[in-house]
């Protein structure tokens, strides 16, 4: 009996060297704290490195190697037991964010995929939508264009028609169908009768076998090989019957169907009957619709002729005003030529009055333009002179304070060497006097030279002023000597309209009122006479119009009546077969 107190030393190393814990410990200590399986190291970390190991490889130890080795890491950093791979510190992170990184690439690129065959599919929805909308106005537009077209008005009262020729078309088929089935019909009653007589024939050999059998019954011992024979020919003639049953109920079959094919023909052919009579009244509504539609045209006939009888007449009356407003024209433009040739020579004075006017008024706008250019110049002249001014006290403040210091700065040069420090900053005085003077020099300088440029421009406007002046001069006397001119024609003028006959003015203002007057009654004249004419060509396209209105019905309802007397002849020829 072992004792709990007593350890066996040897034999606990050599159960933790069998499972494995010796081994740990040591790696641990060897600075390995991390140990993954191998199994799930292969999980998690085979997505770094990806169809390296096949599907069906099992050795999880040997998978393990090949992921590290192609992750090249380095052997310091891990080791590999029985069944874990161990890691030192901070390597199993590092193998996470590669496989964070990893994993985020391609969550990444699966999403984009995703995202694109999304948006192919709306890019595709889309396309098909527009061919939509484009299909949808291509047919819009269509239609419009076709909804006031003659032709497709046609069309449109004409289709409904296409069926009556499709319907003489499926009756045409079903007469066909009809006597297919009625030859169907006799072949099969021939075959029933065939077979009924056959049957009679067999039931009556059958009749007389039993009976020879029923006789040699007596002598079986002798007739056994007759009773072969007869069993025989009794199964030949069962099956025979067994045939002819089969046959016969085929040929009720097609009777049948005959016969249902017989009712619906039936029901067509009252449905014809029965459109036939709505044809004929609707045909009947037609013709009394005709003899009113022509009784209308008439009367719209007899209207427009009418109305062309007025049209006529006003074109008459049209052609004489117009005659009388030529004549009227005429003596009005030999009065206003008389008229204007007075007015000719006072138009073209004023013409000259109104030139020179405006002429003397450009001149008045340059002259003030001028004389404000002068001021603003004057003015700029004067600004600068103020400032070459304050720059030469300038000048000459800076040149005495300058001579100050030199001869503070003799004097100090003669001093002691305690003074050298108020000897330099004086001489940096000095200097920067002598700088300001130098730009104050150079702004005199630009001065003087803005000042030369002013005082030129100055004189340049002055002799342009003068030369305005001296134009506005020329110009005042030319516009006095038009005026004089202007004077003594409307002076001419004056005294050769009092030398016009006065009468003759009189009679021509009489002439002229009253061709005026007769004008305007003329022209109200005109304007009524195109009113109605335009009203007579209204009506006239209104009732050709309604003319070939009533003209295509009454064509369409001679349609309908050959159609409907061609259904009348074709239900006629069902009715008889």
């Amino acid at each position: 009996m072992t004792n709990p107190l007593k350890i066996n030393a040897h034999l606990v190393l050599e159960q933790l060297r069998c499972n494995g814990v010796l081994e740990g410990i040591r790696i641990c200590r060897q600075g390995f704290p991390n140990r993954i399986p191998f199994q799930e190291f292969r999980h998690r970390y085979e997505i770094l490195t990806p169809n390296l190991i096949p599907k069906s490889f099992v050795d999880g130890k040997e998978a393990c190697k090949r992921i590290i080795e192609a992750l090249e890491l380095d052997k310091y950093y891990y080791r590999i037991g029985q069944s874990k791979v161990f890691f030192r510190a901070g390597m199993l992170a590092h193998l996470e964010e590669e496989r964070d990184r990893k994993l985020c690439g391609l969550i990444i690129s699966f999403q984009s995929q995703c995202r694109a065959y999304l948006a192919r599919r709306l890019y595709q929805k889309r396309v098909q939508q527009s061919n939509a909308i484009r299909i949808l106005q291509r047919n819009g537009l269509a239609w419009l264009k076709l909804r006031d077209w003659q032709w497709w008005r046609l069309y449109t009262k004409v289709k409904p028609l296409l069926q009556v020729t499709n319907q003489e078309e499926a009756i045409r088929k079903r007469d066909e169908e009809l006597n297919v089935l009625r030859d169907r019909l006799a072949n099969n009653e021939k075959e029933m009768l065939e077979i009924q007589l056959l049957l009679n024939r067999t039931e009556e050999e059958k009749i007389s076998l039993q009976a020879q059998l029923q006789v040699e019954s007596d002598d079986r011992a002798g007739a056994e090989e007759l009773a072969d024979e007869l069993k025989q020919r009794n199964i030949k003639f069962e099956d025979v019957v067994n045939e002819l049953t089969l046959r016969l109920e085929e040929v009720d079959e097609a009777q049948s169907k005959i016969l249902q094919s017989n009712k619906k023909l039936d029901e067509t052919v009252k449905d014809l009957e029965s459109q036939l009579e709505d044809e004929e009244s609707a045909r009947q509504k037609l013709m009394l619709d005709k003899k009113n539609l022509e009784n209308k045209l008439k009367e719209l006939q007899e209207r427009f002729a009418l109305m062309q009888d007025a049209n006529e007449r006003l074109q008459l009356e049209k052609k004489s005003v117009d005659n009388k407003l030529v004549q009227l024209s005429d003596l009005l433009q030999e009065g206003e030529d008389k008229a204007k040739q007075g007015m000719k020579y006072r138009q073209k004075l004023e013409n000259q009055l109104s030139e020179l006017t405006e002429r003397y008024e450009s001149e008045l706008r340059l002259r003030e333009f001028a004389e404000k250019e002068k001021k603003n110049i004057a003015s700029g002249i004067a600004q600068q002179s103020s400032m070459l001014d304050e720059k030469h006290s300038k000048i000459e403040y800076l040149t005495t304070e300058l001579g100050k210091y030199e001869a503070e700065l003799v004097q100090l040069r003669n001093k002691s060497d305690d003074d050298l420090a108020t000897i330099s900053g004086l001489q940096k005085h000095s200097r920067k006097l002598e700088l300001l003077l130098e730009e104050a020099r150079e702004d005199l300088e630009q001065e003087k030279k803005q000042k030369l440029a002013l005082q030129s421009k100055l004189r340049q406007l002055e002799q342009e002023l003068a030369d305005v002046q001296a134009l506005q001069e020329e110009q005042e006397i030319e516009k006095h000597q038009i005026l004089n001119e202007l004077d003594s024609a409307r002076l001419q003028l004056k005294d050769s309209k009092k030398r016009v006959d006065e009468d003759v003015i009189q009679q021509y203002e009489e002439q002229l009122k009253r061709f005026t007057k007769d004008l305007d009654n003329v022209q109200q004249q005109l304007v009524d006479a195109e009113a109605a004419q335009k009203r007579i060509e209204n009506s006239k396209k209104k009732l050709q119009q309604e003319f070939e209105d009533l003209q295509n019905e009454l064509d369409q309802s001679n349609m309908e009546k050959a159609a409907l007397l061609r259904k009348m002849k074709m239900i006629e020829r069902i009715i008889t077969k």
